[in-house]
C-alpha cells in the first residue's frame, strides 16, 4: 500500500464484496478520490467498483484510464489529463496545470466512463492561518518528538478542519494525521492539535511520533461538514475498524451523485518545522 488515501478504494471494493453469497453482486460504478486546494492544482483518481474476492482478481484491474474527466467553474470547462503517477494508489491520477484552486470558489466535477456518469460539487473554503507549531519531546524516548499545531478559528459558527503532513524530501505526497479531523466550536478560541503519524493498516508497529531531525511540512486544511463526515467515516474504520481484508459491512458517507468516493475541496494554510534535540 502506497498511501493511506488507497484504503478508501479497497474499503469500497469489500464493502461490494461482503456477503456476496447471500445479496446479488450491485451493479458496477464509478469510484471518485478527488480534492482542489487553494493554490494547487485539482486532483482526481478513478477506479471501478467491484468484487476482488474472484480467483485472479487484482486493485489494479479495477483502475480507470481513460476516462473523461472534466472540471466546470466560472462558466468554463477544463479537461483534465490522466497519467501515471507513483504519488498514489492505484498510480494513476488525473490532474489539470491550467488552473489551482481559489478560496471561495465552487467546482464541480464530472467523470465519464463507459456510459457510465459521475458528478459532484464543492467549494474551497477560505483558510484559517496556522499560528505556530512547537515540538516537545517524548516520554522515556530521546530519538522520537512530538509536534503540536496552534491555530484560531474565526468563525462565529462550528467549524470543521483535517490536518495532513508530509515529511519534507522523504514523502512525496502528504498524509492525513492520525486522529486529525475535528471540529469546532465558536467558544473553543485558540486551538492546539497534535500532529500524529498517519496510521497505516500495513504497518505493524504504529509509532505517532517523529524522529528528530525530521522536516515535517504541516497544512491546516479547512473543510465544509460534508467533507468532515466523509472523512469521519474514513476514519472511523480504518483506525478503529477490524482489519480491511476482512470484508466490511459499513457504508461510507459519499458527496458523488452516481458513484462513490469523494471531490472535496480543501482551504489550506502551510507551515513547515524541523524536529530538533
Amino acid at each position: 500500500m502506497k498511501s493511506q488515501i488507497a484504503i478508501i478504494l479497497l474499503l469500497l471494493l469489500n464493502i461490494l464484496a461482503s456477503c456476496s453469497k447471500e445479496y446479488p453482486a450491485e451493479e458496477q460504478k464509478l469510484v471518485i478520490e478527488g480534492w482542489i486546494e487553494n493554490g494547487e492544482f485539482p486532483v482526481v483518481l478513478v477506479s471501478l467498483s467491484g468484487n476482488i474476492d474472484n480467483d485472479g482478481d487484482e486493485v489494479a484491474d479495477f483502475m480507470v484510464r481513460w476516462a473523461k474527466v472534466s472540471i466546470h467553474f466560472d462558466d468554463k470547462t477544463y479537461i483534465l489529463t490522466g497519467s501515471p503517477d507513483k504519488r498514489y494508489f492505484p498510480p494513476y491520477s488525473y490532474i489539470s496545470y491550467d488552473f489551482r484552486g481559489e478560496a471561495g470558489k465552487t467546482y464541480t466535477l464530472e467523470v465519464e466512463y463507459k456510459g457510465m456518469k459521475a458528478t459532484a460539487k464543492t467549494t474551497v473554503p477560505t483558510p484559517i492561518e496556522i499560528d505556530s507549531i512547537s515540538v516537545g519531546n517524548v516520554e522515556d524516548n530521546d530519538t522520537l518528538r512530538s509536534i503540536n499545531v496552534h491555530f484560531t478559528p474565526d468563525r462565529d459558527e462550528t467549524d470543521y478542519f483535517r490536518i495532513r503532513y508530509r515529511e519534507y524530501n522523504t514523502e512525496s505526497r502528504f498524509y492525513p494525521s492520525f486522529l486529525g479531523t475535528i471540529s469546532t466550536r465558536p467558544s473553543d478560541g485558540k486551538i492546539s492539535i497534535p500532529l500524529y503519524r498517519a496510521k497505516l493498516k500495513t504497518t505493524k508497529d504504529y509509532i505517532p511520533y517523529f524522529p528528530i531531525g525530521s522536516v515535517v511540512e504541516v497544512r491546516l486544511s479547512r473543510i465544509n461538514k460534508e467533507s468532515y463526515d466523509i472523512w469521519c467515516d474514513y476514519d472511523n474504520i480504518v483506525n478503529f475498524g477490524s482489519n480491511i481484508f476482512f470484508k466490511q459491512q459499513t457504508n461510507l458517507y459519499t458527496n458523488i451523485q452516481g458513484g462513490y468516493g469523494y471531490w472535496i475541496g480543501y482551504g489550506i494554510s502551510k507551515s513547515r518545522i524541523k524536529t530538533t534535540k
